[in-house]
């Protein structure tokens, strides 16, 4: 399972292509965390959001502003939504993005 591939200290970021479900293209990384200890949990209160659940990490997300993809040239997204990325790649993000820990 995809949370079985990230562990506490782990960086992670979120691209948003869209803005909703069913909205207008954004292509943006728009958050930053970082993995803390503790069990994967399900997660069942999403607002918003009727019936979905998921599993879910702990993590300390960071105050940081979105970033276009297109502002970051060479960077390959995943094949899959959780997939790894490149630590280069991962740190030039969080750089982008005014994140304090970009290591």
């Amino acid at each position: 399972a995809a949370l079985d591939a990230v562990a506490p200290g782990d960086g992670v970021v979120f691209f948003a292509p869209k803005t909703a479900h069913n909205g207008v293209p954004l292509n943006a990384f728009v958050a930053l965390g970082w993995v803390l200890e503790g069990p994967p949990v399900q997660k069942t209160d999403w607002p918003g959001v009727r019936g979905f659940r998921a599993w879910v990490r702990p993590c300390r997300y960071e105050a940081v502003e979105p970033v276009p993809q297109a502002h970051l040239t060479g960077i390959t997204l995943p094949s899959s939504s959780f997939g790894p990325l490149d630590l280069a790649d991962f740190q030039r993000i969080a750089a982008a993005m005014g994140a304090r820990d970009a290591a």
